[in-house]
């Protein structure tokens, strides 16, 4: 089954997930919304901001790399299937949307 993340954080983290699924959802989450160089101890976690100031079609295919690296680096349990972009009210804004499939669940 598939599932849509953004790099939106969730409102909500339960410490104590009910399901593999929704580990997986959370972690995955986390590694979107984090930006690289920011978590102490641990600053390989997160996407790298090297895009940032990037021309848009360049910066996409940094964010989509990028994605696919992180998660299959670090939630080895979900398989990235798409990543696409939707349209920000902001100009310049890129909001990914990535579409995972979780292994055995």
């Amino acid at each position: 089954m598939s599932y849509e993340m953004t790099t939106e954080p969730l409102k909500y983290i339960n410490p104590m997930p009910e399901s593999v699924v929704e580990e997986v959802i959370q972690n995955i989450n986390m590694i979107l919304s984090t930006v690289m160089y920011s978590c102490p101890l641990y600053r390989d976690f997160g996407l790298d901001p090297s895009f940032l100031d990037k021309p848009e079609p360049i910066a996409k295919n940094l964010i989509v790399g990028e994605i696919y690296d992180k998660i299959s680096l670090y939630e080895p349990r979900a398989e990235v299937e798409s990543v696409t972009f939707k349209q920000s009210k902001k100009p310049g804004e890129i909001l990914p949307v990535v579409e995972v499939n979780i292994k055995n669940a």
